[in-house]
């Protein structure tokens, strides 16, 4: 689930979510390996050349687990955007690390993520 925004100078942000620090496989909404982070890269430059990845999230997210049968169980993602404003992106994602009666459930989360 990626998204762009870029600025009125040329500054490009991508933000997606990764995986990268999963220590094990993601078989099931609640597996170790189904945690996430939201990480992003930015240009200056209008896409010409990149930065290096960097983490906007704050540390390791859970999926969030859907309780509703009607619903996938794991879904996140449909509705996450990059904004620019000035020489900010905004970003937001789902974020899982809310624990409603012991099921981490989909919240929304957002940073505002300087030039790198």
């Amino acid at each position: 689930m990626p998204t762009l925004s870029v600025n009125p100078v040329g500054k490009v942000t991508a933000s997606w979510y990764d995986r990268r620090s999963a220590v094990s496989a993601c078989n099931a909404v609640t597996d170790p390996g189904c945690n996430y982070e939201r990480y992003a890269r930015q240009s200056a430059d209008n896409g010409a050349t990149w930065g290096p990845d960097f983490a906007v999230s704050s540390g390791i997210i859970n999926q969030p687990d859907q309780q509703n049968p009607h619903q996938v169980g794991c879904y996140a993602g449909d509705y996450d955007y990059n904004t620019a404003q000035g020489s900010n992106a905004y970003v937001t994602w789902t974020d899982g690390r809310r624990n409603v009666n012991g099921v981490q459930v989909q919240d929304v989360n957002f940073a505002a993520v300087p030039e790198q």
